[in-house]
């Protein structure tokens, strides 16, 4: 967890700072940051450590994160199959 957090933080600084906008342009388009858990057992232990730091107001300028089992998305990556931590529904990647 350590690792991912590290690597969450520098997420954070990029999208705090809105460099995205330089990849995406001015259309108001903004990322999902996908995560692929090597299984079930850590996608829910992923969701859940998340859900506490975004609930804590940590990781607040990223994007919207979306989780799931590496199974999952091998079978079907735009099916229902994303959970966003904090939210108990899964989710497809478009709607």
């Amino acid at each position: 967890m350590t690792r991912l957090s590290q690597k969450l933080t520098r997420y954070e600084a990029y999208f705090r700072l809105r460099a995205y906008d330089n990849h995406f342009g001015e259309m108001g388009m903004r990322p999902r940051l996908l995560i692929v858990a090597p299984d079930e057992r850590r996608e829910k232990k992923l969701v859940g450590w998340i859900a506490r730091r975004l609930d804590r107001g940590e990781f607040a300028p990223l994007p919207t994160v979306l989780v799931a089992s590496r199974d999952l998305v091998v079978l079907d990556i735009l099916g229902l199959i994303w959970c966003k931590p904090g939210d108990e529904e899964r989710l497809r990647l478009v709607d």
